[in-house]
C-alpha cells in the first residue's frame, strides 16, 4: 500500500506531476440564500462562488461543489471564525477533510492529453477558465479538478485512499503520453 504521507513527483518531458498533502474543508450551508453568500463576502473580502462549477482564487481558493456546499482550500482551524460570523443563524457545517485528501498538480503541454486518457470533460481553455471547477472521474475516481489552462496547469483533488491507484495510473498512462 502506498504511504500516503510521502510526497510523490513523477517527471517526463512534456509533463511534471507532483503530489502533495492538501489543506482542504467543506463548508454546507442550510437554507443556502444570496444573503448566505453576501455574508461570505463580506467576512471573507471577496465575492464568493455562487454559480455551478465556478471557483474564486483571491486569497484563498473556494470551489462551488452544490447549492450551499463550498470546497475552501484551507484549514477548518484557520477560517472558523469566519465562516461562524457569516453563517450566524444558519445552520451550517464546516468540516476539515485535509486529513483524507491528497492533492496533484499536473502540468506541462502532455497534461491535457493525459487527463483525456482517464477523463471525459472537455479541458480545452474555451471550455473550462481558470475561474472553474469540475467534480468528475479521473481514472474511475471522484475528484475535484481545478484549471490554470494558460499554463497547462490543473490541480486534482482525490480521496486519500485512491493513492496508490492514481500514482499507477499517472504513471503508465504518462509513458503512453510521450511514446
Amino acid at each position: 500500500m502506498a504511504d500516503v504521507r510521502a510526497a510523490w513527483t513523477l517527471q517526463r518531458p512534456s509533463l511534471s506531476i507532483t503530489e502533495s498533502a492538501v489543506s482542504l474543508s467543506i463548508l454546507r450551508v442550510m437554507r443556502d440564500d444570496v444573503d448566505a453568500a453576501t455574508e461570505l463576502e463580506a467576512a471573507f473580502g471577496f465575492a464568493w462562488p455562487t454559480r455551478p462549477n465556478s471557483l474564486v482564487k483571491i486569497g484563498l481558493r473556494v470551489a462551488w461543489l452544490a447549492p450551499g456546499e463550498w470546497a475552501i482550500f484551507a484549514p477548518a482551524d484557520q477560517i472558523f471564525g469566519q465562516v461562524t460570523q457569516a453563517c450566524s443563524g444558519r445552520l451550517h457545517h464546516l468540516g476539515d477533510l485535509s486529513a483524507g485528501r491528497r492533492a496533484w498538480r499536473i502540468s506541462g503541454p502532455a497534461a491535457r492529453v493525459l487527463i483525456a486518457k482517464g477523463c471525459s470533460l472537455d479541458t480545452h481553455p474555451r471550455v473550462m477558465s481558470e475561474t472553474q471547477c469540475a467534480q468528475t472521474l479521473l481514472t474511475q475516481v471522484s475528484v475535484l479538478m481545478l484549471a490554470e489552462p494558460a499554463t497547462s496547469t490543473f490541480d486534482i483533488v482525490a480521496d486519500a485512499s485512491f493513492v496508490g491507484h492514481l500514482r499507477d495510473w499517472f504513471t503508465q498512462v504518462s509513458q503512453e503520453c510521450i511514446a
